[in-house]
């Protein structure tokens, strides 16, 4: 009977066990769980990339919830739910359903790396990643126009593209300017200028510009892109501004002649020089093509090309080289004079024309000619200059002889005539002429100056360019070489100026918007006539800025007399000013830890409103985050009273402003409490909040608690009577709500055990409680 007693004990405990299992299974049982990710991998910066995560439990038991997070590995950026709101990296949102969908904007360029973690209602974790890669919006900006010369005041077209390979909602702005050199830039001829030196918002298109040269010299302009993620791409036009185009070609010379090689032989190229007119020595811009191979037999053309800054292309010289195979050479080489032969008197100087050699096989061999010249020209006599020359493979040429006969010399010596006084006179028209005349010495006859035959035909009262010649023989025939004088006889002097008559009034009025068109004037020289056409103007009147402009007409005439300026003044005044309405809305009280307030202002203008700006006219530190909008939010406020300024402008640059306040009150103190019923816990935001969870005794249970992010759990499983004792200790900051709330749980299963929760809080009391068994807080 004993025994039975024994498992009729053991079977009730058992029972015992299994009901209480059975009602709390929801507090300690796991249930697995998977979270998976899609999304759009391939983006661009401040683009959203759609993104879905969702959790999949292995079955759906009552009581379970989910929440995820992210964290944001590498790279910059955050997520916002389909609404639009954005969601902090690190923040618990729940999933409910068990799926979300989510767009990550990426606000750093390269590759990011997003680890996302799912948790149920106990604090079971699953992780998973996603990759991105991130790069700039793709955009093309080209600039096309003029290179090499450009002339003065010539039109130049310039052609800029803006292109979107997709469409990605960046908005672009761009800005020209001269970097060297300066002119007018405008759309097409008859519009105004472009704005220079300055961002203008612009669109994907093609733009078609007018350039015009108004400075000798080098010039480069500059065409930059901003786009609003902040990426920028230059590029640039650059050419020269030049009063005379540069037509003349450069000229390539080669440094030696043909070549023949045999196969295998190395070939370096002896190159060329190239000089231009202009630019001097530009040998380092030749283009050559050399297509010489040494390894197979064939004759080869080399090219050498080259263009000067102008764009003027030189005649192309060739080389060719002959490559032969490597056969046994038994042709011996020829030799061809240059010229016949030579008789020549003593004294003469005598320069030998040379010779030619050509082999089948070597090519051009002229330089490797041995000569043996011993003429003597001051000797009269016969002499034989002798020309020899052998091939790379031994083969000597037939020998080439040249006869040179110096006779002795006859009188071949002309007679010297040197004019008296200078070889240019220049006179007026009206002045006296008497000529100078010349001398004349011969070798032979002596002073022969009564023989100079000289021809006159100046005459000093008609305006012209005169020759006087001179010109003698000598005994034996020979004629001096003729001298001139050149004698000028110029008419009277230009010295009365041109007179510039205006067209219309001196002074003219306009109202801003008014069309202006000069009514220019009219010149006329006593001597050139009308030259109407020459006259200068210069006429910077803008109808559409007020202002007073001066147009002013000058003009010379064909002898550099400066006609007297004449002149226009032309008076735009500004039309009448109406000030923009402007209203910056409702005053606003808040509360910290409330930080942050909308501004909704407004403004009209019967001319339209070109922009707003927002500013702090009084108050702390604050940051306004959009100041050139309309409406904008303003964070980071500190407890104080802010006044800010909206300020419009209209399209004509009228400007007005409204003022709102802000009053923003500190945060209320929150007291330490805690109330074991509802399991409510206050204390001050911020505050950092430690708990401790304490079990003991022995043999089986466990015991939870979970507060705001913090989830602490015991256990415990000892044998029949031995005791134990388990602590877990977690903190947290407390929220800006300054109110949390404690659940928790203990299991007693075998055995006797207790659970106690210490709760420390840095800026107030320390609480403690005791968590009932088998009961779940909050508690009675």
């Amino acid at each position: 009977m004993k025994l039975n007693y024994r498992y009729i004990f053991t079977f009730l405990v058992s029972l015992a066990v299994i009901i209480a299992c059975t009602k709390e299974v929801g507090l300690y049982t796991e249930v697995e769980f998977e979270i998976s990710e899609t999304h759009e991998a391939d983006g661009f910066i401040n683009t959203p990339l759609a993104t879905s995560i969702t959790v999949t439990p292995e079955e759906l038991v009552e009581g379970y919830s989910y929440s995820y997070s992210y964290k944001i590995n590498s790279g910059e950026g955050y997520f916002q739910d389909e609404a639009g709101t954005t969601i902090p990296e690190g923040d618990k949102i729940g999933l409910s359903p068990l799926s979300t969908a989510l767009n990550y904007i990426a606000t750093k360029i390269g590759d990011h790396s997003i680890t996302f973690t799912a948790e149920d209602t106990f604090g079971f974790q699953e992780q998973v990643t996603a990759s991105y890669t991130i790069s700039d919006v793709p955009v093309t900006w080209t600039a096309t126009g003029p290179s090499g010369q450009v002339l003065l005041g010539s039109s130049q077209d310039i052609t800029v593209i803006l292109g979107e390979t997709t469409a990605t909602g960046v908005t672009y702005e761009r800005n020209y300017s001269f970097t060297r050199g300066t002119g007018t830039i405008t759309s097409s001829p008859s519009e105004p200028s472009e704005t220079l030196n300055e961002f203008v918002s612009i669109t994907p298109g093609t733009f078609t510009l007018t350039y015009v040269a108004t400075e000798i010299g080098q010039t480069t302009l500059e065409f930059l892109l901003r786009d609003s993620n902040g990426q920028e791409i230059v590029q640039t036009v650059s050419f020269e501004v030049v009063d005379e185009l540069d037509t003349t070609a450069p000229v390539i010379t080669l440094i030696g002649g043909d070549i023949s090689l045999a196969v295998g032989e190395t070939y370096t190229d002896q190159g060329a020089t190239a000089t231009d007119n202009l630019d001097g020595d530009i040998t380092n811009n030749i283009v050559i093509v050399n297509p010489v191979d040494t390894s197979v037999p064939d004759t080869y053309i080399l090219t050498y090309n080259v263009t000067d800054a102008a764009g003027n292309d030189a005649v192309p010289v060739t080389r060719t080289v002959t490559i032969t195979s490597q056969e046994e050479d038994s042709t011996k080489p020829v030799i061809i004079l240059i010229g016949d032969d030579i008789t020549i008197t003593v004294g003469d100087t005598y320069t030998d024309q040379g010779a030619t050699a050509n082999d089948d096989v070597d090519g051009d061999i002229t330089s490797d000619i041995s000569i043996v010249d011993l003429v003597d020209t001051n000797v009269a006599g016969t002499y034989t200059v002798t020309y020899n020359v052998t091939d790379a493979a031994g083969n000597e040429a037939t020998e080439v002889t040249r006869t040179v006969i110096v006779s002795d010399a006859p009188d071949t010596t002309a007679p010297i005539i040197t004019r008296n006084g200078p070889a240019s006179i220049s006179l007026t028209v009206g002045d006296t002429y008497s000529d100078a005349g010349a001398t004349a010495l011969d070798d032979i006859d002596g002073d022969i100056t009564g023989d100079i035959s000289s021809v006159d035909l100046v005459d000093p009262n008609i305006a012209g360019t005169y020759t006087v010649t001179y010109n003698v023989s000598d005994a034996a025939g020979n004629d001096a070489t003729e001298v001139t004088r050149t004698v000028i006889v110029s008419p009277a002097p230009d010295t009365t100026a041109p007179v510039i008559t205006r067209n219309g009034p001196a002074s003219i009025s306009l109202t801003v918007g008014d069309t202006y068109s000069d009514a220019g004037a009219t010149a006329l020289d006593d001597i050139d006539g009308d030259i109407t056409s020459g006259i200068n103007v210069i006429d910077p009147v803008d109808p559409n800025v007020a202002g007073t402009y001066t147009v002013t007409y000058n003009v010379t005439d064909a002898a550099g007399n400066d006609a007297t300026e004449v002149t226009r003044t032309v008076i735009v005044s500004p039309q009448s000013i109406i000030l923009p309405t402007v209203n910056a809305g409702a005053n606003q009280i808040i509360t910290l830890p409330a930080n942050s307030v909308i501004l909704a202002g407004s403004a009209t203008d019967a001319d339209g409103i070109s922009n707003y700006s927002w500013t702090k006219t009084s108050g702390g530190a604050a940051t306004i985050v959009t100041p050139t909008a309309a409406t904008t939010s303003v964070n980071d406020l500190l407890e104080g009273t802010y006044t800010f300024r909206l300020t419009a402008t209209d399209n004509l640059g009228s400007e007005n402003f409204a003022e709102v306040e802000v009053i923003v009150n500190p945060q209320p103190i929150t007291s330490v409490t805690f109330d074991l019923a509802t399991g409510e816990y206050t204390a001050p935001a911020g505050s950092i909040v430690t708990v401790i969870l304490y079990s003991e005794g022995s043999e089986k249970g466990n015991a939870s608690v979970d507060v705001h992010t913090l989830s602490l759990n015991t256990a415990w499983n000892e044998n029949e009577g031995e005791a134990f004792v388990e602590i877990e200790e977690g903190d947290f900051i407390m929220p800006l709500s300054g109110v949390v709330f404690f659940t928790g749980n203990h299991l007693e299963i075998l055995g006797s055990s207790e659970s106690y929760v210490t709760i420390n809080n840095n800026e107030g009391p320390t609480m403690y409680f005791s968590l009932a068994m088998g009961l779940s807080m909050p508690q009675d």
